[in-house]
């Protein structure tokens, strides 16, 4: 894990929970199947290796919509 500004803050990684899906981002020194998850951030003069994916239908809307299915059932 790498430390944001200089050593001030701790960097883990980001989940953005949308409607329809759910992205996730985190810092990984190891090197991905895929290189369209991949790439290097320069942020405050170091580098990131970033690994970012998808995963749709786990959205907010989407979580709702299949509840509301299955107690309509």
């Amino acid at each position: 894990m790498a430390m944001w500004a200089a050593g001030l803050t701790l960097a883990v990684g980001a989940l953005d929970l949308g409607g329809a899906s759910t992205q996730i981002t985190f810092e990984t020194p190891e090197t991905v199947e895929n290189e369209l998850n991949s790439m290097t951030l320069r942020l405050y003069g170091q580098d990131y290796s970033l690994y970012t994916h998808s995963y749709l239908c786990y959205g907010k809307e989407e979580a709702l919509r299949q509840i509301l299915a299955y107690l309509i059932e």
